[in-house]
């Protein structure tokens, strides 16, 4: 398989693939004690972990067993596991959201750049479907089959994806959002451009948003807004999300190395399926 290259660029600092595999090494160590500590078994070669042992698993033992343990609960299931925690960081996110009024009140954002070459970009941008239809889809439609596709990638992707689907109305997933406090459930669906206060650069044709919201229908406005650039032999992109400006700027810095982690896997993944 050839090995995709891939450059990432955060606040104009440059951030290697090794950091970014230490920071979801330990990430992934994290969510471990995290789900131990709520009653989840967290069994390595027929034995349960400590909290001490955890601490001492290998990187590639800490992604596989995270990714094992994750694996184990359906949507349902963890989110009763995550039952209190999710609550306190609803309330956090309504706190945050509190009085916001998109286009008018102050906001932040999470920026993220990424270049990689030896990947098709047409599967970064729109998923697995070899179906021409592809071209036609609404902007739900497509929301839609491209969480469904990624459900069977979830856990791979990052190690703080605890599920991704297709809802009703476009993606339903969980993860803990900016690598701060603790996850929960969102929903997102396809959102209207022009509504978002960031600037398009038209050297980027192709554009996805959305909006989230919590499942009882509050608004987050944690709101993504990721450009694309097709290459010849590969794909330019900026992944940025709008968040309120009470917005703490832990998440802000956290979520853009969670996109960071995301969207490098995605590519190794993407790379392997353009060399077939």
């Amino acid at each position: 398989m050839t090995e995709p290259t891939i450059e990432c660029i955060i606040d104009g600092k440059q951030i290697s693939c090794a950091e970014l595999e230490e920071i979801k090494y330990e990430r992934a160590k994290h969510v471990l004690h995290e789900m131990k500590s709520l009653g989840a078994k967290v069994v390595f070669k027929g034995k349960e972990l400590s909290d001490s042992e955890i601490n001492y698993l290998s990187r590639e033992q800490a992604l596989t067993l995270n990714t094992a343990v994750r694996s184990q609960y359906t949507p349902d299931e963890i989110q009763k596991l995550y039952k209190n925690q999710i609550k306190t960081a609803e309330q956090m996110w309504k706190e945050i959201g509190r009085n916001f009024v998109l286009g008018k009140s102050p906001v932040k954002y999470s920026q993220t750049y990424i270049k990689a070459t030896g990947v098709n970009p047409d599967l970064i941008i729109n998923g697995e479907s070899d179906n021409q239809d592809v071209a036609y889809e609404t902007a739900d439609q497509k929301m839609k089959r491209i969480a469904a596709e990624s459900t069977k990638n979830a856990f791979q992707m990052n190690p703080e994806h605890f599920f991704i689907a297709a809802g009703s109305n476009g993606l339903y997933g969980m993860e803990t959002f900016g690598m701060y406090g603790e996850p929960f459930p969102q929903t997102i669906q396809p959102g209207d451009e022009s509504l978002v206060p960031i600037e398009r650069d038209d050297e980027y044709p192709v554009v996805s948003t959305g909006m989230p919201a919590l499942l009882d229908g509050t608004p987050l406005y944690t709101i993504p807004f990721h450009q694309y650039k097709p290459l010849d032999n590969g794909i330019e992109m900026k992944l940025a999300v709008v968040m309120p400006e009470s917005t703490p700027d832990e998440i802000i810095w956290g979520h853009q190395l969670h996109l960071a982690i995301e969207f490098e896997e995605s590519i190794k993944m993407n790379a392997a399926k353009s060399d077939k």
